[in-house]
């Protein structure tokens, strides 16, 4: 028992849960008894066979200090049981209590809010931890689960796969791939200790019919299929197995913590996004992905705006859609270079110009015309009150730096199927997440944002990473891009990967939606958001059956048209303030 001091408050939290063998009940908050919302200094709560599922701690606290915490389940490390790994954590809002008098204690009801549903509980991301994903056969559509497995000359529908760790204290999560879409997932704290075995099983019969193992090493690449023999106990090889893997590497940031989680029903409070900032340079009056791009679409109200990431050669993240960029003319042909071939300096050399068009005065005149109208005309076009400029691209960096922290970011993260990733210069997914997280953490502050990536791996090892920022699934919603991946080209396959995944949505091509309405109410019965992209959303009339379809936000270029849609604020003020920032960087 602590010793009370006349300035501090003795706390004791009351919690029902219930936990599988070895699990634990810990808390996590603001103070140093609770860790400084660091979960791996959380303070565990103690239960006996008498009072499960109810388990208590006690702690001090200064007198009259707000106390803000959060109930976590952990699992002690089994290689090392003084290390905890968190499994499920609240994600309603910070619990709250005002320490009062010499002794409190404070019932705090059930784990998650919820007796039954447990409703505002989410799970847990690698926290610190390497982990692999193995999943039989792989995301094909023409090769299944049980096409996988070959076994010689006999039938393979006769045999069950296991998956085990080299290290059997190993935790294995999901052990039942039968089932299609579910994977074998280890984890350990280091790369060396993820090597597996598989273990093959007739039928009815305990005996191993045969094994294959993957050693670390086979998974230094961090993703891909392997293909590996099987062998019986004769060493005579009797068949062979196919495995799509994804190793997970930890990402660590002093601000990827516990303390300021989105709400288990997180929605952007935003109908409209702007994208490429205020729409292609195609459909609109300034250049995409530039800073005046993205300050003009705040100014005229939007909340959020989408753009492209992809990394320099010299691992910046810079603002940029396609993969390459016109650098230079060789006999009158432009050459083309990708972006992961530039260095930061080379990029920001680029002509904006040249790459989107000619943006003169005039033409900007003409379009902002055709776009909107004021009696103030003529002095908003001559205003020079703001020096950004669209004379260059942003970097990431950049957007934090400059953008009001009000606007909200959808940052999709670019990385190229098999069939483009060819002279693109792409670092490894691991290497670009982190590299994206770790600028993410060290500038966003409170500013709202959300990830997005049309590569499936990405949004896991998004979602893994960290538990801050909700991720989303972006779909052509049909055969495209991906061939290989039925994942990406069908809408009920995509739904099925975001809610295993624990994505919190989908964001999908518009047109696939139109044709797939019925898909909707099952959508949102998982749980899951769904915007939409692509050129349709120009169009007022598709975007109007989208909204009655209860399609939950839209990426459009052509913000003063669709606006009407969702009542977003076009008064004179905003006119002028966009006009404004628009003509300065012609000068």
């Amino acid at each position: 028992m602590a010793t009370v001091l006349p300035y501090k408050t003795e706390i004791t939290l009351v919690v029902r849960a219930t936990t599988v063998w070895g699990d634990r009940v810990a808390v996590v908050g603001n103070t140093p008894e609770l860790g400084h919302w660091d979960w791996s200094k959380a303070k565990l709560l103690e239960v006996d066979a008498h009072t499960y599922p109810l388990w208590t701690t006690t702690f001090l606290a200064p007198l009259g200090e707000e106390v803000q915490y959060k109930y976590i389940i952990v699992s002690p490390s089994p290689l090392d049981s003084t290390k905890l790994k968190p499994l499920k954590w609240e994600s309603h809002a910070n619990r709250k209590i005002t320490s009062s008098g010499s002794k409190m204690t404070v019932d705090d009801g059930h784990f998650g809010g919820s007796e039954t549903t447990q409703v505002h509980v989410s799970q847990a991301w690698s926290a610190g931890e390497y982990q692999v994903r193995v999943k039989l056969g792989s995301y094909s559509p023409n090769l299944k689960p049980q096409d996988s497995l070959h076994i010689y000359s006999q039938d393979s529908s006769n045999f069950l796969v296991s998956i085990v760790p080299q290290k059997r204290e190993l935790r294995l999560v999901n052990a039942n791939p039968s089932i299609e879409g579910e994977e074998y997932v280890i984890s350990a704290s280091a790369l060396e200790d993820l090597a597996f075995f598989i273990n093959i099983y007739e039928r009815g019969c305990k005996q191993k019919f045969a094994r294959a193992a993957v050693t670390s090493d086979e998974l230094k690449d961090k993703w891909g299929l392997l293909k590996r023999p099987l062998i019986d106990a004769r060493l005579k090889v009797v068949g062979e197995i196919t495995l799509y893997y994804l190793v997970i590497t930890p990402f660590s940031h002093p601000e990827n913590n516990l303390e300021q989680l989105p709400l288990h029903h997180w929605k952007p409070h935003a109908e409209l996004i702007g994208h490429r900032g205020f729409g292609k340079s195609m459909h609109t009056f300034v250049a995409e992905n530039t800073l005046l791009s993205f300050h003009t679409a705040e100014k005229f109200g939007l909340k959020y705006v989408e753009f492209d990431v992809q990394l320099t050669s010299d691992g910046i993240p810079v603002i940029y859609h396609n993969w390459r960029v016109q650098t230079q003319a060789l006999k009158n042909q432009p050459v083309m270079t990708a972006i992961g071939d530039l260095s930061l300096e080379q990029f920001k050399s680029l002509d904006v110009r040249q790459q989107n068009g000619n943006f003169t005065p005039s033409t900007r005149r003409r379009s902002l015309k055709r776009t909107k109208s004021s009696p103030n005309m003529g002095a908003a076009l001559n205003a020079q009150k703001w020096r950004i400029t669209d004379k260059s691209f942003a970097t990431l960096q950049q957007l934090y730096e400059e953008l009001p922290e009000t606007l909200g970011f959808n940052i999709e993260i670019k990385y190229p199927d098999r069939n483009l990733s060819k002279g693109l210069n792409v670092v490894e997914r691991n290497e670009m997440v982190d590299t994206i997280l770790q600028v993410t953490f060290d500038c966003a502050k409170k500013r709202p944002i959300f990830f997005s990536s049309f590569d499936p791996e990405i949004c896991i090892l998004l979602s893994k990473k960290q538990p801050h920022f909700p991720v989303f699934f972006l779909s052509e919603g049909k055969l495209k891009d991906r061939p290989y991946d039925k994942r990406s080209f069908n809408l009920e396959e995509a739904i099925k990967f975001c809610h295993g995944a624990g994505l919190r949505g989908i964001v999908c091509q518009a047109t696939h939606i139109l044709e797939h309405l019925d898909l909707i109410p099952d959508l949102h019965s998982k749980g899951l958001l769904l915007f939409s992209w692509g050129e349709i959303n120009n169009e007022f009339e598709s975007v109007k059956k989208q909204k009655e379809a209860y399609v939950d936000a839209i990426i459009t270029d052509k913000i003063t048209k669709i606006s009407s849609v969702y009542a977003v604020p076009s008064s004179e003020v905003l006119d002028r303030t966009v006009m404004e920032a628009s003509f300065s960087a012609t000068k």
